[in-house]
């Protein structure tokens, strides 16, 4: 009996990508055109993964085949190997233009929602503070349920009656946004003085505090579930970045988990600018900023980047990016924990929760990722597309070494966390001569878009 396609690709994957490459239709296999089909060839691997869990989801696949769509467009590489061109491209660039005013008939129903001020306040009981979950400079955000009870929403109020144009703007751009780890606006409310957006609720709260044990009464995430959740968030940057759009602040507060603990990003989206553009609204939480930003008032997909190298510390030490209760020498998380890993001490830093749960190659390769997320120069920074790539072979190592070992109640002591800041400072005191940055203002606040639990 012979060989199947199936058997052959995979057994062709396991050999190598010259291998690979004979398997290739000469048709459309060129010099050219390499380096897409070996990235269409990685993803069917994926997708033929004999562990489901390993598998990609279908809105990834089509990303990904996106992506790789677009490279072929750009590098005007020929012969076409995509004959269906790329119609659906999402958010495009070029689109926001036409977008700037929103009624409730000119969007379509099943992107986003129209409700009326009488739904919203029925489903949050008027407003209820029972229903508030969570607060921000710009609103406050309440629990509510609509559909006769059979969905949950998280639902935004403004405090200040914004621009009207901007407003709808901002609704024409969200609803078009669709992702798998994205929080999706469900629809908004439009009426008197209230302008109001309905979001997916996320029965998880935000990945800040699912970090802190302090913070929840549920155990602490488990390695493999972080690795997952900054897998997602990496993922959904990638996809915003693809859609020519930069949020202005990523941090753990704006990664919120739904009941399963899926990572899903959430941040409310501005018109994309010019990259020579200087903006002069606030941008990002202390600790999370970056230095580049700060010289050039340039927001830029490399500014998103640094902040996610944050996040991906803050996940690893379970502590927040900025926390003046600290010792001075640790204030700063991540110039904390570069300081640690040039002193070969990282350990004293990382979560006390995970020790012994973590792959040494996996860890290895983790900090490796964040250290250059966090780069002082953008030019030197990865892609988000290359942040979630590298995560992924994190997952694996950690998959193939330790697989995901459940924390177990000895693990929750309070006091090894504290004994383990006395030892850093003790450590990091012994070398003073670095330069210390110290910045006003306090631990970061949870983000506008908290839920509950």
């Amino acid at each position: 009996m012979g060989i199947n396609i199936v058997e052959c690709f995979t057994q062709a994957l396991a050999t190598g990508k010259r291998r690979v490459r004979e398997l290739f239709d000469v048709e459309i296999s060129s010099r050219n055109n390499m380096k897409i089909l070996e990235g269409v060839a990685e993803l069917a691997g994926q997708c033929l993964s004999m562990e489901m869990g390993r598998r990609p989801d279908m809105i990834d696949v089509a990303e990904r085949l996106r992506a790789l769509r677009k490279t072929q467009a750009q590098g005007k590489q020929t012969p076409a190997i995509f004959s269906w061109g790329w119609r659906n491209k999402p958010a495009a660039q070029n689109n926001w233009q036409s977008s700037s005013s929103v009624t409730p008939q000119s969007l379509p129903s099943n992107l986003c929602r129209h409700f009326s001020l009488r739904e919203v306040k029925s489903a949050t009981r008027d407003f209820d503070e029972s229903h508030l979950v969570g607060w921000g400079g710009s609103g406050t955000v309440y629990y509510g349920v609509i559909d006769g009870g059979a969905t949950k929403v998280a639902i935004k109020r403004d405090k200040f009656v914004q621009d009207v144009s901007k407003f709808q703007t901002e609704i024409a751009m969200m609803a078009k946004l669709r992702h798998h780890h994205l929080v999706s606006l469900v629809g908004y409310c439009k009426e008197k003085n209230e302008m109001i957006l309905i979001y997916d609720y996320m029965a998880r709260g935000t990945l800040r505090r699912n970090l802190y044990a302090n913070y929840t009464e549920e155990p602490p995430l488990t390695w493999r579930q972080r690795l997952d959740v900054c897998i997602g968030a990496a993922r959904a940057l990638h996809y915003l970045h693809e859609c020519s759009i930069i949020p202005n602040d990523v941090s753990t507060t704006n990664i919120l988990l739904d009941e399963r603990l899926v990572g899903k990003f959430s941040s409310t989206v501005s018109q994309p600018q010019d990259s020579t553009d200087v903006t002069t609204q606030p941008v990002g939480r202390i600790g999370y900023i970056d230095p580049e930003f700060l010289c050039t008032g340039q927001l830029t997909e490399k500014s998103n980047v640094y902040s996610f190298g944050v996040v991906l510390f803050e996940v690893l030490c379970a502590r927040a990016a900025y926390d003046h209760s600290l010792p001075r020498r640790q204030v700063h998380l991540v110039e904390c924990a570069l300081s640690c890993q040039k002193k070969g001490i990282l350990d004293l830093i990382v979560d006390p929760y995970l020790e012994g749960k973590i792959a040494p190659g996996c860890l290895k390769k983790f900090v490796e990722i964040a250290e250059k997320c966090v780069s002082d120069r953008g030019i030197d920074r990865p892609t988000m597309q290359e942040v979630f790539e590298n995560l992924e072979l994190c997952l694996a190592e950690q998959t193939g070494s330790l697989g995901d070992e459940m924390l177990s109640e000895d693990d929750t002591n309070v006091h090894s966390r504290r004994e383990r800041q006395l030892d850093l400072e003790t450590c990091l005191a012994v070398d003073d001569g670095m330069k210390w940055v110290f910045d006003s203002g306090g631990v970061d606040s949870d983000s506008e878009l908290l839920m509950p639990r």
